[in-house]
């Protein structure tokens, strides 16, 4: 398959390697199992990319609703990212949330995701 891949394919794409954090390899070899379509490891890692670019404006606005919102849960959890450790932040409410990965614990990290530093209302933390 030349060119980008097509809508629902890049769609189940962005699926496997997100939410259930599958090798891009292995969906690959999902594509040509399940839909007989041949697509390289590399065009399969451009989904993040591509999912990212077309979801820009989504994200803006996620980001306006928990910095508006009255009350966010912000937390954290350690990762390894690229042999090393690093941070998953997220801030959210009820209904929106987002994340960013950061080298920095605590609120140093929080606050570089963006969303938070115009924050003034309650923050809620577990703080263990």
């Amino acid at each position: 398959m030349r060119g980008v891949l097509r809508p629902r394919l890049h769609a189940v794409g962005a699926y496997l390697i997100n939410v259930h954090d599958m090798p891009v390899a292995r969906t690959a070899a999902v594509f040509k199992d399940l839909f007989q379509v041949s697509v390289s490891a590399g065009r399969v890692s451009s989904v993040g990319a591509k999912t990212s670019a077309l979801l820009a404006e989504t994200v803006v606005l996620i980001n306006q609703a928990v910095t508006a919102s009255a009350v966010a849960h912000v937390d954290e959890t350690g990762l390894r990212v690229g042999g090393g450790l690093a941070c998953a932040h997220c801030a959210g409410t009820t209904t929106h949330t987002v994340f960013h990965i950061d080298a920095k614990h605590g609120p140093a990290g929080t606050l570089n995701g963006g969303v938070l530093q115009s924050f003034t209302e309650v923050m809620v933390h577990d703080r263990r």
